[in-house]
């Protein structure tokens, strides 16, 4: 079953997937994020080990702060194993920040979920 984790955080310096049901991925898979502001200053460093996706990349600004995972770009596309763990820092002055990570397993990817 697909893992979805919402988050929203006002602070700097924040892990933001640190605490969920992402931390640290469940299993062999891929992880999408997406990722909206409602200021136009924040900014997210993306890694996991041995991969940095991003670093102090802006934050796309939406006016609710809410991402359109059906329109927009995830912040990271990746390929997991078990026990990896994703780190997203966010950065600058950073209003609200709607973080919105899903994680398929390789079986729910060859039954062709996305």
């Amino acid at each position: 079953m697909p893992v979805s984790v919402i988050v929203t955080d006002t602070g700097a310096d924040t892990d933001v997937l640190s605490g969920t049901d992402l931390d640290p991925m469940p299993g062999p898979g891929l992880i999408r994020v997406w990722m909206g502001s409602t200021v136009n200053t924040a900014t997210v460093t993306a890694s996991m080990p041995e991969q940095n996706f991003t670093r102090s990349a802006a934050i796309v600004l939406k006016t609710s702060g809410v991402p359109v995972i059906d329109q927009d770009t995830p912040v990271v596309e990746s390929a997991t194993d078990a026990g990896e763990k994703l780190t997203l820092n966010l950065g600058g002055t950073t209003g609200t920040v709607y973080t919105v990570a899903r994680w398929l397993s390789v079986d729910e990817l060859r039954a062709g979920l996305t």
